[in-house]
């Protein structure tokens, strides 16, 4: 899992925002059974809001918000690393 920190908002207020970020992996169902394993989902963890130089604590709709953002942030991260790459 790799941490990254954005520019973002919560609310109508300006945020910076840290998490971790694991893309998943597809599965393979196909060939020797020994060599099969299913998908492994994306994960990702919000660990840091600070708001005015200050640590926030979400609410729950801001956290469930804020992360659904943070998934589409996160792929476009990676996506850009590999273009990078």
């Amino acid at each position: 899992m790799k941490s990254y920190t954005v520019e973002t908002y919560v609310g109508e207020r300006d945020a910076t925002v840290t998490f971790d970020f694991y893309p998943g992996k597809p599965g393979v169902y196909s060939g020797p059974p020994e060599k099969c394993y299913e998908d492994e989902p994306d994960d990702l963890e919000v660990t840091r809001v600070v708001i005015d130089g200050n640590e926030y604590q979400c609410t729950e709709d801001e956290l469930e918000e804020l992360t659904n953002r943070m998934y589409e942030t996160g792929w476009q991260l990676v996506n850009d690393a590999k273009e990078q790459a």
